[in-house]
């Protein structure tokens, strides 16, 4: 004897509605097969790591001389790689040049002492170009800490600084 489970699957199985939904598993099968064949050497398309609106760059250090000319808010803006050599040195350089085009990007550095809590965010605003809002918090504590943060930006984007 069939229980109600086993005719119900009977049921779908008759009307049809079961089968479309393994029609629809093969068609993904056979997408995802297109998709590794088109993966090949030849069809790959080279994208630069940094082709978004702003990157930041991680653990880099500067020169003494990039706390005296930039502070929070208002950042120094490098447009070219004789300004670079001003705040970096020989191998942060060296390294900034591997990644960054100058001729299509700039280089944003926001450097202060503060506050060991305080926080520099950005938000990138849907619009085109595109525009940045760089928002700076002041810490709370008392501890005097030197801050760093390093961006590449596109060109084209507009960069705001609010506190």
């Amino acid at each position: 004897m069939k229980t109600k489970f086993q005719l119900i699957v009977v049921a779908l199985l008759v009307s049809g509605l079961v089968a479309p939904v393994v029609a629809q598993d093969d068609k993904k099968k056979d997408e995802k097969k297109v998709e590794v064949k088109a993966k090949d050497d030849k069809d790959k398309k080279k994208v630069k790591p940094h082709s978004g609106p702003i990157v930041e760059f991680k653990k880099i250090s500067v020169e003494k001389k990039a706390f005296e000319d930039a502070t929070a808010k208002r950042p120094i803006v490098i447009k070219t790689e004789k300004e670079a050599k001003k705040y970096f040195n020989k191998e942060t350089l060296a390294k900034v040049k591997k990644v960054v085009d100058f001729d299509a990007r700039h280089i944003l550095i926001f450097a202060w002492r503060g506050s060991g809590r305080d926080k520099l965010d950005y938000v990138v605003m849907e619009s085109f170009p595109e525009q940045i809002a760089c928002t700076y918090t002041r810490g709370r504590t008392r501890d005097l800490r030197s801050h760093v943060r390093v961006f590449s930006v596109r060109k084209n984007v507009k960069v705001m600084v609010r506190q």
